[in-house]
C-alpha cells in the first residue's frame, strides 16, 4: 500500500485497492484444495490439501466488513492499550454485520525492545514497547484480555542480539502464557 512499493513494480498507485482485491483473489485461489483458475498473470501450481488460511494486514485501502468477509483473520500495528480496544471493538462490529458473534482473531504487530532488566518497565517506543519482561508478562495479559488472540514481535529496533531475546521469550514469558 505505499507508494515505492508500487512504483517498483510499474504498478498504478490510484487502482491499488482494485489490485489488492485481485491479488487477494489469486491468492486466495492457490491456497485452496480446489482447482485453481490460472490467468494469464497467475498459473497456480498442484493446490495445497487443504486450505491454508489468509490474514488482511493492515487494510490496503478495503473495509472492514471487505476484510471480515474474506480475511480468516486480521492484523494490525501497536497502539496505545485504549486505542487498540476501540480497533478491536471496529472489527467485532464488521464481523457482526456479516455474521453475528463469529468472531475471526485480530491479531498485533509489535516493535520489541526487551530489556536485560526484568523488573525494566513498560516504555512506549514508535509501534512498539521497550520494557523488561514482568512489565512485557503483564502486557501480554492486558492484551489477551481486550481480544488480541496472536502478537507478532519485531525484534529489529532492540540492543540485545535477538537470539538472547528469544532465548528469554521462550524460557521466562511463554511458559506463563
Amino acid at each position: 500500500d505505499r507508494p515505492e512499493e508500487f512504483s517498483r513494480f510499474g504498478a498504478d498507485l490510484e487502482t491499488r485497492d482494485l489490485a489488492f482485491r485481485e491479488h487477494w483473489r489469486a491468492l486466495h485461489a492457490a491456497l485452496a484444495p480446489e482447482p485453481a483458475v490460472e490467468t494469464e498473470q497467475y498459473r497456480v501450481l498442484p493446490p495445497p490439501q487443504s486450505r491454508i488460511p489468509m490474514l488482511a494486514v493492515g487494510s490496503a485501502r478495503q473495509s472492514l466488513q471487505w476484510i471480515a468477509e474474506h480475511a480468516d483473520g486480521w492484523a494490525s500495528y501497536h497502539r496505545e492499550e485504549d486505542r487498540q480496544k476501540g480497533r478491536i471493538a471496529l472489527w467485532h462490529m464488521a464481523q457482526d454485520q456479516r455474521s453475528p458473534g463469529m468472531r475471526k482473531p485480530f491479531i498485533q504487530s509489535v516493535q520489541l525492545d526487551l530489556l536485560d532488566d526484568p523488573a525494566a518497565p513498560l516504555d512506549a517506543i514508535e509501534l512498539g514497547l521497550r520494557t523488561g519482561r514482568h512489565a512485557l508478562a503483564a502486557y501480554l495479559e492486558r492484551m489477551r484480555e481486550l481480544g488480541v488472540a496472536h502478537i507478532l514481535f519485531n525484534l529489529h529496533r532492540g540492543a540485545r542480539p535477538a537470539e538472547d531475546v528469544l532465548h528469554e521469550l521462550g524460557a521466562e514469558i511463554l511458559p506463563q502464557l
